[in-house]
C-alpha cells in the first residue's frame, strides 16, 4: 500500500526546507505502508496514480483568507504554494475517488476548497489537550466511542461548515473537530504526535480496504 503525504514549508534565518514528523515515518514503517511525500504541484497524474490515498497534514502556514474571502487578520507567515499544492492534491485525488484524510491544517483547507470558512483566531486550543464529544454511530464512533481526549496545536479553526460536509466530532466549547464527506475523513487534533498507530489503522481498514 502506498499513501501520498504533503511536506510542510518552513523557514530560519539561514535556509528554507520542507518537512515531515518523524512520527509519521515510524508509525506507518510498523503499518508497512510506504509514504510517498508531495511538496511539488508538478506530475501529480503520476503520484495519484500509484497512491492509495492522501495524508493533508498540519503545519504552521494558515490557509489564505483571501480564499474565503475575508481579511486577513493574522500573519504567523504565509506561503501561497501551500494552498495551490493542496487544492491541486484535493482535486485530483476526488476526481481519482480516492480517499483523503485531513489533519488540522487539513480539515480547514479542506472545508474552505468546499466552500467554507474559518475563525482565524480562536482561543484555548494551542498546545493543550482536551476532549471531544464524538457523534453517535458515526464512522469515527467505531474507534473512539463517544468520547475522546486529543491534543490540540492549532489557533484556527472551521467557521462556516461547507455544503455536503458532516460534523461527527466537536470540542466541549463547540469548535468542529471532525467531519466527514464520501470518502474523506478530516480531524483537527494531531493522532501522529499521540503515536496512535491504531488511528491510522483505522483509517486504512475504513477508507482504502473497505
Amino acid at each position: 500500500m502506498t499513501i501520498a503525504i504533503t511536506l510542510r514549508y518552513d523557514n530560519d534565518l539561514d535556509d528554507e526546507y520542507f518537512y515531515i514528523s518523524k512520527h509519521f515515518k515510524d508509525i506507518f514503517d510498523e503499518l508497512n505502508v510506504t509514504l510517498i511525500p508531495v511538496f511539488q504541484t508538478i506530475d501529480l497524474e503520476k503520484i495519484v496514480n500509484i497512491c492509495d490515498a492522501l495524508i493533508l497534514t498540519g503545519s504552521p502556514i494558515h490557509v489564505n483568507a483571501k480564499l474565503y474571502n475575508q481579511k486577513v487578520i493574522t500573519e504567523p507567515f504565509n506561503y501561497d504554494k501551500e494552498d495551490e499544492l493542496d487544492y491541486k492534491l484535493i482535486d485530483i485525488f476526488r476526481k481519482n475517488n480516492k480517499p483523503i484524510l485531513g489533519i488540522c491544517r487539513g480539515i480547514q483547507v479542506l472545508n474552505v476548497y468546499f466552500g467554507g470558512s474559518l475563525n482565524q483566531n480562536i482561543p484555548n486550543h494551542e498546545n493543550v489537550m482536551h476532549e471531544v464529544t464524538i457523534k453517535k454511530d458515526s464512522i469515527l464512533s467505531k474507534y473512539y466511542s463517544d468520547k475522546a481526549l486529543v491534543n490540540s496545536t492549532h489557533t484556527q479553526a472551521i467557521e462556516k461548515v461547507a455544503d455536503d460536509f458532516e460534523v461527527i466530532a466537536k470540542s466541549q466549547d463547540n469548535v468542529v473537530e471532525a467531519m466527514v464527506m464520501d470518502n474523506i475523513l478530516a480531524i483537527q487534533w494531531h493522532p501522529e504526535k499521540l503515536n496512535d498507530k491504531g488511528f491510522f489503522e483505522f483509517f486504512i481498514n475504513n477508507y482504502i480496504k473497505k
